[in-house]
């Protein structure tokens, strides 16, 4: 069995008011995956992806449903408590903190001492280009660093789950390849799990497996694990 397995997931947004329509996302959606997998969903707009993201993060109750890790119900967890870690498709930073600040403000909350934090800061940034820009503040960065910058603050804490919608969506595409490549060694790194919503299946090449996400269902577009589970 997988590690993380998705079954009977109902979800709906209700109208403000009762004459106005209900909207159905998902249906019985069944989703499985396994600790460190790398996971790119694609599919239009309006058909779930930000949804579903947000359903694992603990931002969005499902209608019904369950998800287990490791045999543990997670779904009655607060997002707070959950091991994971979410990047929007704008980076979130704290303006008037540095980096550094940033960085730190990103281990809060979860019973850490100082020097653990300074050491898992000391840790991610070593040999990275975030390494020189620790004093700087979110108004001095340029857009790929403000990005970059996002995805150290997500990952420092090396969650179990790292959900990304499009955290890229606005840099260049040189700009782009070099945050992907980051974005899997630090996961690779933490043997986090990646689950990345992205519009360029060119992109779905890199990852282990690709699903594409239409009418409330996951089909499976390419799996590029083996059958011995390896990578």
């Amino acid at each position: 069995m997988s590690d993380y397995v998705l079954r009977g997931l109902d979800f709906s947004y209700k109208g403000k008011t009762r004459k106005e329509p209900v909207t159905k996302v998902f249906e019985n959606l069944c989703f499985e995956f396994d600790q460190g997998d790398t996971i790119f969903l694609s599919g239009q707009s309006g058909e779930g992806k930000t949804t579903l993201l947000k359903i694992l993060a603990g931002l969005l109750d499902p209608d019904e449903g369950s998800l287990k890790f490791r045999g543990e119900e997670i779904l009655d967890i607060k997002a707070s408590s959950r091991d994971v870690a979410f990047c929007f498709q704008e980076a979130f930073l704290y303006p008037f903190l540095t980096v550094y600040g940033n960085l730190y403000a990103a281990l809060d909350g979860y019973g850490l001492k100082r020097m653990e934090k300074d050491k898992l800061i000391k840790e991610i940034i070593k040999g990275s280009p975030v390494a020189k820009l620790l004093n700087f503040k979110p108004k001095e960065l340029s857009l790929g660093q403000k990005e970059t910058v996002a995805l150290y603050r997500a990952l420092v804490r090396k969650p179990s789950l790292f959900l990304a919608d499009e955290p890229f969506s606005g840099v260049d595409v040189r700009t782009k390849d070099a945050l992907l490549k980051e974005m899997f060694r630090l996961v690779k790194n933490s043997d986090t799990t990646l689950i990345y919503v992205g519009h360029d299946v060119n992109e779905s090449r890199h990852f282990d497996r690709h699903y594409r996400l239409e009418g409330g269902k996951l089909n499976l577009v390419a799996d590029r694990t083996t059958k011995s589970g390896s990578r």
